[in-house]
């Protein structure tokens, strides 16, 4: 007959791949509260202990799945494509935060970052993390959710954090330089931290007015050449009227548009930053993330299944 896991049994198991980790990290924690649900698991389903070992299994291979794809760095004890050079590694290196530089990269998965600094790629900005591979992260995500005794408000908060940071991140990336033509991101924040922050309509504007000016004036031109000083007046103010309207209506509806994507990337900054609130609704997260999809916010679909699951343990607090 099976043997019953009990912890004082099985402290041995996987006991090699904790001595790769530092003694106090963010993925031995991690790795310590999957440990007791998987024991709990085990003895609730009466299993032996090679059953609970691949449980523990399944649990390395999360953890394992989400710092590959969370933390480039943390590839010394992982199966990881990514090929980094040492100048490469001291760059990403640079931009760990100072708890996190005293240990062992393979120690570090993912901390919560500003949304609202992170375009500014400068050397030492621990906001600008350019490095998650979104198709890994949703790879393990997938295998996550199909354990359900693995599921806790750790592992959830890692998924949705990193899934909802590197979505507005890549907006950001993206509405930036449509907003402000080939300013680099760095000046764009660069402006944004001296509070002199201008889009690229003020140079619309001077275009707009030297326009105006030229084709205001060649229709005066001629109609004084045609029929007298009184005409030709009359006929560039007419002029310079008609184009300045159709040039404002132009400006208006770019302005808009603009002001409708800052609009879009300061709420995906702000409903990232209620992911590190705790106490934390699963209902709550979900419900502001439906509202923001009504305005046209796109997120990661895998967002939602882990919110759901949280949802199904408890919908008032994250758990």
């Amino acid at each position: 007959m099976p043997q019953r896991a009990d912890l004082k049994d099985v402290e041995h198991v996987h006991e090699a791949f904790f001595h790769t980790l530092p003694k106090d990290c963010q993925v031995r924690r991690l790795l310590l509260t999957l440990r007791q649900r998987a024991l709990a698991e085990a003895q609730r389903q009466a299993l032996d202990d090679f059953a609970f070992t691949e449980l523990m299994g399944a649990a390395i291979d999360v953890l394992t799945g989400i710092q590959s794809a969370m933390n480039p760095l943390a590839n010394h004890h992982l199966t990881s494509t990514r090929e980094l050079t040492e100048q490469h590694r001291q760059e990403i290196g640079a931009r760990l935060w100072e708890h996190e530089r005293k240990i062992d990269p393979n120690g570090v998965i993912w901390g919560h970052r500003e949304l609202r600094s992170s375009m500014n790629s400068k050397a030492d900005n621990r906001d600008f993390w350019p490095y998650i591979d979104l198709a890994q992260l949703e790879s393990a995500c997938h295998e996550y959710l199909e354990h359900g005794w693995m599921q806790c408000r750790d592992l959830d908060w890692l998924f949705v954090d990193g899934f909802m940071y590197v979505e507005a991140f890549e907006f950001g990336k993206r509405i930036f330089p449509k907003l402000y033509g080939d300013r680099s991101l760095d000046w764009i924040v660069n402006k944004i931290d001296k509070g002199k922050m201008e889009s690229r309509s003020a140079r619309w504007e001077l275009m707009g007015a030297i326009l105006t000016l030229g084709i205001s004036g060649f229709v005066g031109f001629g109609a004084w050449r045609d029929h007298g000083l009184w005409a030709g007046i009359l006929a560039f103010m007419a002029a310079g009227a008609i184009t300045t309207m159709s040039s404002s209506s132009a400006q208006r509806g770019d302005e808009q548009s603009r002001q409708q994507l800052l609009d879009l990337w300061s709420t995906m900054c702000a409903l990232y930053g209620t992911v590190s609130q705790r106490p934390m609704s699963p209902s709550y997260l979900r419900e502001i993330l439906m509202q923001s999809t009504a305005k046209g916010i796109s997120w990661p679909v895998a967002i939602f299944p882990v919110i759901e699951k949280a949802i199904s343990r408890n919908p008032a607090l994250w758990e």
